[in-house]
């Protein structure tokens, strides 16, 4: 298993998975002023597919909506995210 560290990269609009300072992993999203968040995007290098990267990356994105008041836009989403969702039903209440 490799180790790496999550990040919020807020000047590029998303979370990052880094291990060693390169990314492996990222989930892009869109704040909007209506203090709706749109995540779009979630990437996991195929190297580093299977390790539960993209669901550290969700986790640790809807963490930081919940924990800044935010709510989470339903469209467009990510459809690994819109998964996500439906296995972890604790962050519905963000939508």
């Amino acid at each position: 298993m490799i180790e790496y560290d999550v990040i919020n990269n807020d000047l590029q609009s998303r979370f990052e998975a880094a291990s060693d300072g390169q990314v492996i992993g990222l989930a892009d999203y869109v704040l909007r002023g209506n203090n709706k968040v749109y995540i779009t995007h979630t990437e996991v290098d195929d190297a580093y597919a299977g390790q539960g990267i993209a669901a550290k990356l969700t986790a640790a994105l809807l963490d930081w909506i919940r924990q800044n008041g935010y709510r989470l836009g339903e469209r467009p989403m990510c459809p690994y995210t819109a998964a996500y969702l439906e296995r972890y039903p604790q962050y519905k209440d963000l939508l």
